[in-house]
């Protein structure tokens, strides 16, 4: 998880710098008055899923039933960021468009933020078994065969084993 966090420290940095060198200094959307309204309103919106995600983290432990309200606030995230590539592009025609740096800053935060998401998923022992069994044997995740042989070698296991004594009081 420390990885996971370092990548998303490492993203919001790259936003921060993001926001204040190519949106503030260079492009000077807040000058721009009406005309920038609709991407500085999608950036606010993004940034407030940032916050939740951010905010929360020394109280909620994002697993269980949490996971559901995380997936959706990164589901929001992502369509906010790919509406943002639009409208910036809608916006920024009379500066001469997105600048270069600004596309590679924003393909350098795609990447940290894929990594953010993945890694924990490669780090989890269940995919990692998955994997290991699909490589060994050579079928289908969902192969009748080798359900039927799990299920048959869990009931030989158990039948095998012996209870524990009965605790004393």
């Amino acid at each position: 998880m420390t990885t996971t966090l370092t990548l998303f420290v490492g993203l919001a940095c790259l936003g921060a710098f993001d926001t204040l060198y190519y949106h503030e200094w260079r492009a000077k959307l807040p000058a721009m008055g009406p005309l920038a309204r609709s991407e500085l309103q999608l950036h606010a919106l993004r940034d407030f899923v940032y916050a939740v995600i951010f905010g929360t983290l020394p109280w909620v432990a994002w697993q269980g039933r949490y996971v559901l309200p995380l997936i959706v606030l990164l589901v929001v995230e992502i369509i906010l960021t790919l509406w943002d590539f639009v409208v910036e592009d809608w916006i920024r025609k009379p500066l001469g468009g997105v600048y270069p740096g600004e596309r590679v800053m924003h393909g350098i935060m795609g990447i940290a933020y894929g990594a953010a998401l993945a890694y924990p998923w490669s780090r989890s022992p269940r995919s990692r078994v998955q994997l290991q069994t699909r490589r060994r044997q050579g079928t289908p995740k969902h192969h009748p065969g080798r359900t039927a042989s799990l299920a048959f070698s869990s009931r030989q296991h158990y039948s095998n084993t012996t209870a524990p004594p009965p605790v004393r009081q």
